[in-house]
C-alpha cells in the first residue's frame, strides 16, 4: 500500500456502517468519521480532512446524500462513493453527472473497495 487513505463514512445502517469501515481498516486506511446524518457529517468534515466520501443515498434524515453532495460540490470535489440497496437508472445517471462521484451496490464485496483504493489517486 502506497499511502493511508482518510475516509468519512456516511450511512445510517449501524451494521453496514460497521461493516465497511471493518473493511477500509482491514485494507489499511483510516475512517476519520463515520455518520449517520447530514448534522454530523458537515461536523466531521470541518474537523477531517478526508480523502474520500462513501455517502448512503438514502438516509433517516430530511437530506438524502445526493443532497448532501450537491451542496457540498458548490465548494469542494472531494470524491464521493455513493452507497446504496437500491440504485435507480435515473439515481445513477445523476451521481455520474457529478464530479468525482461513483457509486457502489450494497452488500460490498472487499474486492471493489481494494480496486478503488488501489486505484485512488495519488497526492
Amino acid at each position: 500500500m502506497d499511502r493511508k487513505i482518510n475516509v468519512l463514512i456516511v450511512e445510517d445502517e449501524g451494521v453496514v456502517a460497521l461493516g465497511l469501515r471493518a473493511q477500509v481498516e482491514e485494507l489499511g486506511h483510516q475512517v476519520v468519521a463515520l455518520c449517520t446524518n447530514s448534522s454530523c457529517f458537515w461536523e466531521s468534515l470541518k474537523k477531517a480532512r478526508p480523502d474520500v466520501i462513501f455517502m448512503d443515498i438514502i438516509l433517516n434524515d430530511t437530506v438524502t446524500g445526493l443532497d448532501i453532495v450537491r451542496k457540498l460540490r458548490e465548494t469542494d470535489n472531494i470524491p464521493v462513493v455513493f452507497i446504496s440497496a437500491n440504485l435507480t437508472e435515473a439515481i445513477a445517471r445523476e451521481i455520474d453527472d457529478m464530479v468525482a462521484s461513483v457509486h457502489f451496490s450494497k452488500p460490498f464485496i472487499e474486492h471493489y473497495l481494494h480496486s478503488y483504493f488501489k486505484n485512488f489517486p495519488k497526492k
